[in-house]
């Protein structure tokens, strides 16, 4: 999901430091989210996907269950 949101911010033009400056926050923790090295708790995810353009619930419905595709 992550690398979606990645994608995303670059189809805008957007760099990290432009994110992190809409969202209030350092580079360095917008790399981190992108690196895979620090999560996001469900406000800081849906402040990150709005600044993004998106809607938190778009995205949460489009995640695939546990589940799917097991078994």
């Amino acid at each position: 999901m992550i690398d979606s949101l990645v994608e995303r911010r670059r189809a805008l033009g957007m760099s990290q430091q432009a994110l992190a400056d809409a969202l209030g926050l350092h580079k360095q923790f917008i790399s981190r989210v992108e690196l895979g090295e620090r999560r996001l708790d469900f406000v800081e995810f849906a402040d990150f996907v709005r600044a993004l353009g998106l809607e938190p619930g778009t995205i949460v419905t489009s995640v695939p269950s546990q589940s799917e595709g097991t078994g």
